[in-house]
């Protein structure tokens, strides 16, 4: 939330069209199969950004201890393929500065 509240109030050098991903959801079995039916895919990352004139820009956000999944690794490799940037930030400070470089070097 912390990181959502900042994009509310960050003063952007260039536009930047940023949104959260709602992949993870504690929910029972048959809602995660509709989910997969309607197309939702694991492992995509919290964040997805798009740069003005800028290349495709991937954010998961883990705490200090958290690793990724096997589905986001997966979702890394294909990301980075097809050319986007991948960047897995533990701190508020490290996703600050993710999105002032990608608005600022767009």
């Amino acid at each position: 939330m912390k990181c959502q509240q900042w994009l509310g109030k960050a003063s952007l050098s260039n536009p930047l069209l940023i949104f959260h991903v709602p992949n993870e959801r504690k929910a029972s079995v048959q809602y995660h199969l509709k989910l997969k039916r309607l197309g939702v895919l694991p492992g995509v990352a919290d964040y997805l950004a798009f740069p003005m004139n800028g290349r495709k820009v991937a954010i998961e956000l883990k705490d200090d201890k958290g690793a990724q999944s096997p589905e986001q690794i997966k979702f890394q490799l294909f990301w980075e393929h097809t050319g986007g940037l991948y960047f897995l930030c533990r701190t508020l400070e490290e996703f600050q500065g993710v999105v002032n470089a990608i608005t600022l070097f767009a």
